[in-house]
């Protein structure tokens, strides 16, 4: 029986000793497969020149591990896929990372599909950035939020340095979506395109209050008629009568030069399907204190602010409690030299002229347009 030969002895056998041919065979199978051995010597009662012929061992167990294990790679179009997306969201991470003040778990997703159509092409697909904080020189959302763009294309060539400044950089419009994107009072009150527009805004009301001749509430209040107003402050007050409003304050200086401290209260709807922003409740305040004289502007001249075609807002919250703002919006941006269809001009009208624009409200101001002459362009 094989069982009682050792190691020792074992190779004196296989090295020359007169042995039968079977035996000799065994142990040259042994020899080549050391490991099968051993095995089969660790099982008490097994003969281990009989081992090496038992089913999953010995030249059998050799030859299944000389094929390799069957891969669970991904297809390969999923592959090209996540390579796209990496290769888009880490551009768009470090380009916002460079111009933003402060960002805190900025997260970005990409659908783009190939890494071909995005370096040769610049389809870059749709985006979605959602956050905690993102905050810029402009604008702050401190709140958190996400933004998706969708219908992203570049023009490569606008990269090139002699064509840059003669390519646009968008070959077709595209949309920005805001979602549950929060103002803290902090954003209010250092976002600068919020007090520039605001600012610009009450510049037109004044304008038009003072072309109002002698009905303008300017007169009442002892106001010229060429003063100019500026917003210093933007800020969420919450009222025990009316409720949470925005509050701005900010100084009027009259045409000789003296100043007015204001203040306007006022609560903020939207209407048209979410393109006209309406302002319910504004009052405007003079010299705040003591002396102070208020007027109800609701009452005397309608403020509404059409926000064009292009833009709408979804929802608008003031939340008094927790001084912020909540907002969901929609604009799409058309750049430069493409058309871009409107959808209040019906064609023609009768007689061969274009049909005029209808206006939704007393004030406008073109957001997709506006974001269109920003640095989505350049």
């Amino acid at each position: 029986p094989l069982d009682d030969i050792d190691n020792d002895s074992s190779s004196a056998l296989f090295v020359g000793a007169s042995v039968p041919d079977e035996l000799s065979e065994r142990l040259q199978l042994q020899a080549r497969a050391p490991h099968v051995a051993r095995a089969s010597a660790a099982t008490p009662n097994v003969p281990v020149g009989l081992a090496v012929d038992e089913p999953g061992t010995g030249e059998d167990e050799e030859a299944a591990a000389a094929v390799p294990p069957p891969r669970s790679e991904e297809p390969r179009a999923q592959q090209k896929e996540k390579a796209a997306s990496r290769l888009v969201e880490e551009a768009l991470d470090g380009f916002i990372h460079r111009h933003a003040l402060h960002t805190m778990n900025l997260k970005i997703k990409s659908d783009a599909t190939s890494r071909s159509a995005v370096l040769l092409r610049g389809e870059l697909g749709s985006v979605r950035a959602t956050f905690d904080r993102l905050s810029f020189a402009s604008l702050k959302l401190s709140g958190g939020g996400t933004i998706t763009a969708t219908d992203l294309n570049l023009n490569t060539a606008s990269f090139v340095p002699a064509l840059g400044r003669f390519v646009r950089r968008w070959s077709h419009p595209f949309t920005l979506r805001a979602t549950d994107c929060v103002l803290t009072q902090e954003d209010l009150r250092t976002s600068r395109c919020i007090r520039r527009g605001l600012t610009n805004l009450g510049n037109r009301i004044l304008r038009n209050l003072a072309a109002m001749g002698d009905a303008s509430p300017l007169d009442v209040v002892r106001i010229d008629r060429g003063a100019r107003l500026s917003v210093s402050t933007v800020e969420v007050v919450d009222g025990a009568a009316d409720g949470a409003q925005v509050q701005i304050r900010g100084i009027v200086t009259t045409i000789l030069g003296s100043t007015i401290p204001f203040a306007v209260r006022t609560g903020l709807a939207v209407a048209r399907g979410g393109h006209v922003v309406q302002f319910p409740g504004l009052r405007v305040v003079l010299n705040p204190g003591p002396l102070q004289t208020v007027v109800p502007l609701h009452l005397l001249h309608k403020v509404e602010l059409d926000l064009g075609d292009r833009a709408s807002i979804g929802k608008v919250q003031i939340d008094g409690r927790r001084k912020q703002i909540r907002l969901s919006a929609t604009v799409s941006v058309t750049p430069r030299g493409i058309a871009a269809a409107s959808p209040r001009r019906r064609g023609a009208a009768v007689g061969g002229a274009a049909a005029a624009i209808v206006k939704r409200a007393t004030y406008a101001f073109d957001i997709g347009r506006w974001l269109t002459s920003l640095s989505f362009t350049n």
